[in-house]
């Protein structure tokens, strides 16, 4: 009896072992969690707790997804701490054939108990929300198929004060972050650049720099208001001994400049501003879909929105909704994308454990 017992419990810390294991392998090519997300998962995690029961039923009492989602990644977490922390004391207590003695042996039992605890939780941890009680949000990159194919181009129209930072966003699809750092803009005969130094730049994410170029002339609109907009800085003097034009645009205030885009989408499109809102970033979503709907390679996409790992782009714009005429021509960054990485099966063989006399 105490051997079945022995071999249960063995069975336990084996498949903790495995559970581990596999998180650290899908993990591994992941960036490392900041101070602040770790501590925002512990807070989670202890008020989830709080509240009682079944932790996967509390962290899906909740009307929005996304939080959903947090709760699930605050679980796994502290899934994770936890069996590190007991995997280790279990093992301790096996050190030099210590569940000989009587009391090391209650001890370990103890510890493999509160192991299984940690476990089934992680074990169960479920694909989606348990309960069905979310409120699907209406996103950005799903609603702008409703606006006109000339919903940019109607909105720059509306924001005199903001005419070329909208145009240069409408355009490339930049963050309002890296409008703020300035975004240089280079016109020759044949070609219009944008240089972008990048924000949400980490030692393993993001683009330090992209640049996007599109051949001139241009059908696209938008490549050539901006290209308008440069050519009007300079006198018919300056323009004909100039092979090169140089123009740089920013806005100190990216707070400001949001607000005056979601104003004039408002003024522009009162019905579809009813249920939602026209940011620089709805722009950055129509930006990627143009370049969805034009097929354009994965990579090149992932460059132009100024991210280092492919997934990424999943998360902005649509295949469809975007007109494939203003896409660059050509896209070049300061790294290689990183493909989305696989995920490794947990171990399932580990050493065998030895057995003890009952």
């Amino acid at each position: 009896m105490q051997e079945k017992e022995n071999t249960a419990q063995f069975s336990v810390v084996q498949q903790a072992r495995s559970w581990l294991e596999g998180q650290i392998s899908t993990r591994r090519n992941k960036p490392a969690l900041s101070a602040s997300t770790i501590e925002s998962y512990t807070k989670d995690h202890a008020r989830l707790k709080k509240k009682g029961g079944d932790i996967w039923k509390a962290a899906a009492d909740t009307t929005k997804k996304s939080s959903y989602f947090k709760y699930r990644a605050a679980i796994l977490h502290n899934c994770r701490l936890e069996l590190e922390r007991l995997i280790s004391e279990q093992d301790e207590l096996q050190q030099n054939s210590g569940l000989f003695n009587p009391s090391t042996k209650l001890a370990w039992s103890g510890k493999v108990a509160e192991l299984n605890d940690v476990l089934n939780v992680a074990i169960q941890t479920p694909d989606q929300p348990q309960l069905q009680k979310f409120q699907n949000r209406a996103t950005k990159r799903a609603n702008l198929s409703r606006l006109p194919n000339d919903w940019r181009e109607q909105l720059i129209d509306r924001m005199p004060k903001y005419r070329a930072q909208a145009a240069i966003t409408a355009l490339s699809g930049c963050r309002p972050a890296e409008l703020v750092a300035g975004i240089q803009i280079l016109l020759t005969k044949n070609l219009l650049t944008v240089l972008i130094n990048g924000a949400k730049v980490g030692a393993q994410s993001g683009q330090e720099w992209r640049q996007l170029n599109w051949q001139l002339p241009s059908e696209s609109p938008l490549v050539m208001l901006v290209e308008d907009m440069i050519i009007d800085r300079y006198s018919d003097e300056e323009l004909s001994n100039c092979d090169e034009l140089t123009f740089y645009i920013s806005t100190p205030d990216a707070k400001a400049f949001s607000g005056a885009m979601r104003e004039a989408g408002k003024r522009a499109f009162p019905l579809f501003t009813k249920t939602n809102t026209i940011t620089p970033y709805s722009m950055r979503h129509q930006f990627s879909s143009d370049m969805k709907t034009a097929e354009l390679p994965g990579d090149d996409i992932s460059k132009a929105l100024g991210h280092c790992a492919s997934k990424t782009k999943g998360s902005y714009g649509e295949f469809g909704p975007g007109r494939a005429g203003m896409s660059p021509n050509s896209i070049i960054a300061a790294r290689h994308v990183k493909p989305s990485p696989v995920p490794t099966p947990a171990l399932s063989n580990f050493p065998s454990f030895p057995s003890f006399p009952s």
